[in-house]
């Protein structure tokens, strides 16, 4: 083989040079990265499920990084992917399976739990707060799939509104439906 037609084929089977990251997609990760996974943890009550969706968040959205827009900020932006993805993973049999075959462990309630904002306060108060939160999780995991979504991205997330609205593609008079019988039902629960 001459030596031409020897480097015609080898750079037809050599990979492409990898791209570098953009510098900002880094900064956008390192900001997000906690906060999309505690809400995939949040929304679906799997560690592992979570993390998986996490990454394939940030994998869809390096792919997706030159179509950013910029008509919602990056943090709407990846919790749209991460949602639409939670969704889509709740909606596959697999899901379904392991969430009935496995029951959420209290360690990773207190993990949850753990991860919340808690005010330096006595010991005993901090103690009977994370019981409290934790019951009240523990409800929220029996509510239908868009009311969990829902009242994960507000209470949770402590997103607005019209936040809520971009990442889930719902009217904000859908959300505050959705909000209310969600708390209905949270309380009723109690």
């Amino acid at each position: 083989m001459d030596m031409a037609l020897k480097t015609q084929a080898i750079g037809k089977h050599e990979a492409a040079p990898a791209q570098e990251t953009p510098a900002e997609f880094v900064r956008v990760v390192l900001e997000n990265r906690a906060r999309i996974e505690r809400f995939l943890f949040c929304f679906m009550g799997d560690r592992d499920a979570a993390q998986n969706l996490t990454q394939e968040c940030f994998m869809r959205a390096y792919r997706s990084w030159a179509d950013f827009r910029g008509e919602s900020s990056h943090a709407t932006w990846l919790m749209t992917i991460a949602a639409n993805l939670g969704r889509d993973y709740g909606r596959s049999g697999r899901y379904n399976f392991w969430k009935k075959l496995l029951s959420h462990s209290e360690e990773e309630y207190e993990t949850a739990v753990s991860n919340l904002r808690v005010e330096e306060r006595p010991i005993e108060e901090r103690i009977d707060a994370k019981r409290q939160v934790a019951d009240m999780w523990k409800r929220v995991e029996l509510l239908p799939k868009q009311q969990k979504l829902v009242f994960t991205l507000r209470f949770y997330e402590e997103m607005s509104l019209s936040e809520i609205a971009e990442v889930t593609g719902l009217a904000v008079g859908t959300i505050k439906s959705h909000l209310s019988r969600a708390l209905i039902a949270v309380r009723q629960q109690e």
